[in-house]
């Protein structure tokens, strides 16, 4: 590719893309694309803080305090005092039956699209990208 910078505009149109095509799916569940992530990140990650939460998908603490603060009304996050000041991320009870749900509409995006365009997941475009973002995020 000769222009890089097109390969950041077409990753930033697969991302409206998916966003705009699970958002419907996610409003089921009272979230949105944003909250699912959110979701599916202390789902992965039984006690996590907030931070990390910000650091891992790369979005602003008012965002991040906004969402983690409306799931944890829902029941789909519980908040646990750790050491000091910090606070600890847990699924929630309704979190543990909801969390599956949302990463299985996100899977499910994810294959129909490499289905539907010949690519793998074990692509070399792939594996080059979550390279990246591990850089990025850590």
């Amino acid at each position: 590719m000769d222009d890089l910078g097109k390969l950041a505009q077409n990753i930033s149109v697969l991302h409206r893309q998916f966003y705009k095509d699970t958002n419907e799916k996610y409003k089921k569940y009272n979230l949105n694309p944003t909250a699912s992530c959110i979701l599916l990140m202390v789902s992965d990650n039984p006690g996590i803080i907030q931070k990390e939460i910000c650091d891992g998908l790369v979005i602003d603490k008012a965002l991040a305090t906004r969402e983690i603060n409306k799931m944890k009304g829902m029941d789909y996050i519980k908040k646990i005092s750790g050491t000091g000041r910090t606070i600890k991320l847990y699924l929630g009870n309704e979190g543990e039956l909801v969390a599956p749900i949302i990463r299985e509409i996100r899977q499910e995006w994810w294959t129909d699209k490499f289905a539907s365009t010949g690519v793998s997941q074990d692509s070399k475009l792939v594996q080059g990208i979550q390279t990246i973002v591990k850089t990025i995020t850590n």
